[in-house]
């Protein structure tokens, strides 16, 4: 099977219209399916939809998708306040597409509902990608309920960031964009295999911690010391108004342990 993936950084609707004109897309027109994926630090509902429907005049069935971001990567680099388009053409897979509102409580219902859904496909699917909402939902309670369902393939994907911090995350479905949502595609054919990888290339510059206090979407302690003051320590990074773009390229790395 012939799978072929290009990525973009582009900085507007002229130079998409330029690159979906190129003879490098073009070629791939009659592929059976394309999925084009959209992240972008623009959290606005308006460009994500200027963009599908730029894209759609071209690629009319294609399975279009997109996330806010908080830290783009195109070409192995980390790249800030841009808009990267990835376009993946599959010789002779198919894809499927799930949208679903998640207000505030409804993260468990929207799991099982989602996997109920896949499954009605009753084919053989291949693995799944799947975005969220994680600063304004609990996903960690949609994933277990996906967990739950014992599925048999690979689910990767990600969560919608925020520059701002200010809670407005996006994911869009090609037509209509949420600011609390799951999306989702579904991929199957006889001859895809999709294997899941871990490459993160990060390291840890400290020593092991705990994260002692919580808040609702926040870590407010480590070793029961501010937060603020780990990152101080270990980083020189004060917590002023550019803090968070500072820390941007220093997540955490996480363990979580078992509850007694």
């Amino acid at each position: 099977m012939h799978m072929k993936q290009f990525n973009f950084n582009i900085s507007g609707i002229e130079e998409l219209n330029s690159i979906l004109q190129t003879e490098a897309i073009s070629t791939y027109y009659s592929f059976q399916s394309q999925l084009i994926q959209i992240l972008s630090a623009k959290n606005e509902k308006e460009w994500f939809q200027v963009l599908g429907n730029t894209i759609r005049n071209v690629f009319p069935s294609a399975v279009i998708i997109g996330t806010s971001t908080v830290g783009e990567i195109n070409e192995g680099k980390m790249l800030t306040d841009s808009t990267v388009i990835m376009f993946s053409f599959f010789e002779s897979s198919s894809l499927n597409l799930f949208s679903y509102e998640c207000k505030t409580g409804n993260d468990e219902a929207i799991g099982k509902l989602l996997i109920k859904d896949v499954e009605a496909l009753n084919l053989d699917i291949k693995g799944m990608l799947l975005l969220s909402t994680p600063v304004s939902n609990d996903s960690a309670k949609l994933f277990n309920s996906i967990a739950a369902c014992n599925i048999s393939y690979p689910i990767f994907g990600g969560g919608a960031g925020d520059y701002a911090n200010e809670r407005k995350t996006v994911v869009f479905d090609g037509k209509r964009c949420y600011e609390q949502g799951v999306i989702a595609v579904a991929f199957s054919g006889d001859n895809l295999y999709i294997e899941p990888l871990t490459y993160l290339g990060w390291y840890p510059i400290s020593k092991e911690m705990t994260i002692t206090e919580v808040g609702d979407m926040s870590v407010k302690t480590i070793d029961n010391q501010q937060a603020f003051s780990i990152y101080e320590k270990y980083l020189g990074i004060d917590a002023n108004d550019d803090f968070f773009m500072n820390v941007l390229e220093f997540p955490f790395l996480v363990t979580e342990m078992a509850r007694s």
